[in-house]
């Protein structure tokens, strides 16, 4: 769990360095060529100054998925599948790749850390899809059983050879797994050159008579 942890601090620091910080410096810069300009005319200045807005905008949306990414509101506010579907059409318009989302989940509840995990986990898988994949589609779909829940998600884009699963680096799967096993759960991937891939997690429903407790599942 502490390397789990380093990687992803590491993660946002790199997201925060390479993109948020330099977007920062870039607006820094223009505003400071703004202000030593003394020769604009109006339209010049209102055209900048609308781009100038555009950047900002930009970073913002930028802040706001970062601070998504620690912690969903949604998620403790909504519960989980309200949660899931909101993420799942941000990622669609935000990466331009379809990402449909299905669940069937009856009246069933879980508790806070387990729906957080199966949150992360569905996270690390789309971005392993917008960064590795090459797809253009990727479906997550929720079921929910009498004493267990199966997570599944799918995509059509390029895959990996089934003997180099264990040593695909930079996607994530160890982090997958270990949150799938730390809720009592375990992880089956099968992926196929050229054909996509499926990441199925399957986990136990804690009791309700347990004390865990959490937003509603639907």
């Amino acid at each position: 769990m502490l390397q789990i942890q380093e990687q992803e601090r590491s993660r946002i620091a790199r997201e925060l360095h390479d993109g948020i910080s330099q977007q920062f410096a870039v607006l820094v810069v223009e505003l400071g060529r703004l202000a030593e300009c003394r020769d604009l005319t109006a339209d010049v200045l209102r055209e900048q100054l609308r781009q100038l807005r555009a950047q900002s905008e930009e970073v913002a949306r930028d802040v706001r998925t970062l601070s998504h990414r620690l912690y969903p509101a949604a998620l403790q506010h909504l519960g989980l599948v309200p949660a899931l579907r909101g993420y799942c059409a941000r990622f669609a318009e935000r990466e331009g790749i379809e990402a449909a989302f299905n669940a069937d989940a009856g009246h069933s509840s879980l508790g806070k850390d387990l729906s957080l995990s199966l949150y992360r986990i569905v996270q690390e898988c789309l971005h392993n899809v917008s960064k590795h994949a090459h797809a253009s589609r990727a479906e997550v779909r929720l079921q929910c059983y009498e004493n267990s829940l199966q997570l599944r998600i799918s995509d059509n884009g390029q895959g990996f050879a089934r003997h180099k699963m264990g040593s695909v680096s930079g996607i994530g799967l160890a982090s997958i797994e270990e949150r799938a096993k730390l809720a009592g759960g375990n992880v089956q991937v099968q992926s196929t050159l050229g054909r996509g891939t499926t990441i199925c997690v399957n986990v136990p429903i804690p009791n309700r008579e347990s004390g865990l407790r959490g937003g509603p599942l639907s």
